[in-house]
């Protein structure tokens, strides 16, 4: 999860802020390029902090909660999720009609220099996609979760909520 957020802080930090300066590109649509990107960013460092939280008592075993983590920070705020996903389609049409991948574009050459700015950094593609990726992510982990989790753990039935909502999702 905190890898996920540092993604985000990248794609926030090195696309988002410097494309508010870039005039040929429309306010609507930098707006469906990016979509809620940053409520999402911060719903996953939310998610991260009480994650951490809960490593520091981990060998108690009645303080492993993550399906209630989830139950109480991802799964009222998966309408954030929701909303990206239905846009991410409109953010991509954003970048095919300004021709983001023909070199001498002024968008790709903007972009191919936002992406230089900073070594290692993926293009605005690669991070586009992670929030959608993510929700497939999560579901996967809480079908392996609930394989390894007794039924009578404290956690079960948070964690049998949680695939059911986020399966209704993903």
């Amino acid at each position: 999860e905190e890898s996920f957020a540092t993604s985000l802080e990248a794609l926030v930090n090195n696309y988002f802020v410097p494309l508010k300066d870039f005039p040929q590109l429309k306010e609507k649509k930098k707006n469906d390029l990016f979509s809620n990107v940053k409520e999402i960013l911060q719903l996953s460092k939310d998610l991260t902090i009480k994650l951490k939280y809960q490593l520091i008592d981990w060998q108690d075993l009645e303080s492993r909660k993550i399906g209630y983590t989830f139950e109480k920070i991802v799964i009222p705020a998966l309408h954030n999720y929701k909303e990206y996903c239905a846009c991410y389609d409109i953010g991509m049409t954003v970048l095919q009609e300004n021709k983001f991948d023909d070199p001498k574009t002024p968008l790709a050459i903007f972009l191919k220099k936002c992406q230089e700015s900073q070594s290692g950094l993926l293009d605005i593609g690669a991070y586009l996609i992670m929030p959608v990726q993510r929700l497939t992510r999560y579901k996967l982990f809480f079908e392996e979760l609930k394989k390894v989790t007794d039924n009578e753990h404290v956690d079960y039935k948070s964690v049998i909520f949680v695939l059911e909502k986020i399966s209704e999702v993903a």
